[in-house]
């Protein structure tokens, strides 16, 4: 902008960005830039006129900025501020506005600047320090932003990388936002608007998530893997803080055969008995023979290759069963993530009585390998 042409021209250097490709997953920092932007000029619009505490009529009116292009040496998205659209408010404005914008350009490159050299702001007004954290957040290490036009005290191009933005950040505000996608398990949903995830990386997590979305998306999904997609707040030290923004949480099937996913569309049918499904009789399936139905395929998709029969149950529950190594295994899903055991052999005498388990218990998983082993695909 300092050419006077109004637009803004920011460069992303890195292998995702060559040839001018722009990951979708940093459009948001386009919206940030332009945030961070129009809170400096804000703030010194204010600084200039010592007692006023409002903004002029029209000011923010006057402060639209289009995408105007993309060049193709490595993604440098272009973004230009209207100034037609704001002189048709107010020519003065219009003019006092194109100042602003281009003195908040080159404050926002000191900042970027300054943290290189160890040089940080002793606080950030919160509309700054909000976009600044938005900014920037899906960069990763070797990647960095250039602010075209703006250079520093060796005549080297401004920029912002995973560091800088970091130090700046943790300087100010003790703590700085990043975007992270990892993979978990599914163990609490909740019609309060809240699911929670067990991770390897970040341990529990707990996702804020609409009710209505929770029961269709979610519910009687226990023990599934997820895959997910979030604004996370990480402290100087990148010890994990908070889920600040759940973006995306998918649940992933455990397996691609036929059978698993066969297996999981009798689970969702039956689930849609209604009471008296068996000539007046039999329960509705309970959600919770649902989810421990869901978790033990989910943790154990080969059994679907043993041509798995599901079946309901007269009390509201689900059975599996299947035959494996001369013997017949049938596991009663029931409430409350019980599963009760019990098997016999074909044409013997033997049999393993009825034996309750929690699923949750590992001592459930390890009797499962020890009876039926693992097997491949092919079984």
């Amino acid at each position: 902008m300092p050419d006077g042409s109004d637009t803004f021209e920011l460069r992303y250097v890195g292998a995702r960005f060559d040839g001018g490709h722009l990951p979708l997953d940093v459009l948001p920092d386009l919206f940030a830039f332009r945030d961070l932007i129009i809170a400096r000029a804000k703030e010194q619009w204010l600084r200039e006129n010592p007692g006023r505490l409002r903004l002029p009529r029209g000011f923010n009116h006057s402060l639209l900025f289009d995408l105007v292009g993309i060049t193709d040496e490595s993604a440098g998205p272009q973004i230009k501020w209207d100034r037609d659209a704001a002189a048709r408010g107010s020519p003065e404005l219009a003019n006092e506005i194109g100042t602003l914008l281009e003195q908040a350009y080159a404050e926002t490159a000191l900042l970027f600047s300054g943290a290189a050299q160890g040089r940080f702001p002793n606080v950030l007004p919160r509309d700054q320090l909000h976009a600044l954290n938005r900014f920037g957040s899906a960069l990763r290490p070797g990647e960095k932003i250039e602010l075209k036009g703006q250079n520093d005290n060796r005549g080297e191009v401004i920029y912002v990388d995973f560091d800088r933005r970091k130090n700046l950040l943790t300087k100010v505000g003790e703590t700085y936002t990043q975007r992270y996608a990892g993979s978990g398990t599914l163990v609490t949903t909740s019609s309060d608007g809240f699911i929670a995830l067990d991770t390897n990386e970040l341990g529990r997590i707990i996702l804020t998530i609409p009710s209505e979305i929770v029961l269709e998306h979610y519910d009687g999904n226990l023990g599934s893997d997820v895959q997910f997609d979030l604004m996370i707040v990480l402290d100087v030290s990148d010890k994990f803080r908070a889920v600040q923004e759940c973006l995306d949480v998918t649940i992933v099937d455990a397996s691609d055969d036929q059978e698993f996913r066969d297996a999981m569309t009798r689970i969702a049918e039956l689930r849609k008995l209604e009471k008296g499904w068996l000539d007046g009789d039999g329960e509705a399936i309970s959600q919770g023979a649902i989810k421990t139905a869901r978790a033990v395929l989910h943790r154990r998709p080969d059994i679907a290759k043993l041509r798995l029969g599901i079946f309901p149950t007269e009390e509201g529950g689900l059975t599996f069963e299947f035959h494996r190594d001369g013997w017949n295994h049938a596991l009663e899903m029931m409430p409350a993530n019980a599963v009760e055991w019990f098997a016999t052999e074909r044409g013997g005498p033997d049999s393993i009585e009825p034996t309750l388990f929690q699923i949750s218990d590992q001592a459930f998983w390890d009797q499962l390998d020890g009876r039926i082993g693992r097997f491949s695909k092919d079984g």
